[in-house]
């Protein structure tokens, strides 16, 4: 979880149903954040059975008023932030045989929205690929 202050709920239904889950702060555009939470995780269970990247935030406006550092940070979440969790589990998963990559997304994928911008329709659509394609490789 990005932002941990954040948690408190999920802690507290976490806590009432007695559920096996760990909340650890993770910043997807930080490959250390990554790396130590996996690490994190590892340490303790021994296995990732299943990562679910649902990082990401909206961009909405007109192209041409969008900075160009927006795009970019927009980028380096929604995109290479899930590519960089996909690239440090798969080799913890190839080493198991097993394990589920969970990326989810947007319709901006697949549609384009007035004033959804282009930035995100590109993210949305960009991770996608990197989804199906890992399936097909052992």
């Amino acid at each position: 979880m990005h932002n941990i202050d954040r948690s408190q709920q999920l802690l507290d239904i976490v806590k009432k149903d007695n559920l096996p889950i760990q909340v650890l702060q993770l910043d997807v555009t930080n490959d250390n954040s990554v790396k130590d939470a996996i690490d994190i995780i590892v340490k303790k269970g021994k296995r990732i059975d299943v990562v679910v990247n649902n990082t990401g935030y909206g961009l909405i406006g007109a192209l041409e008023d969008i900075a160009m550092e927006e795009i970019k940070a927009h980028f380096e979440t929604n995109l290479f932030g899930a590519i960089g969790v996909m690239q440090a589990v798969l080799p913890i998963m190839r080493k198991q045989r097993s394990g589920i990559i969970v990326n989810i997304s947007s319709m901006g994928g697949r549609i384009a929205f007035p004033l959804s911008s282009t930035p995100l329709n590109a993210n949305e659509n960009n991770i996608l690929a990197p989804s199906t394609t890992n399936i097909l490789k052992n």
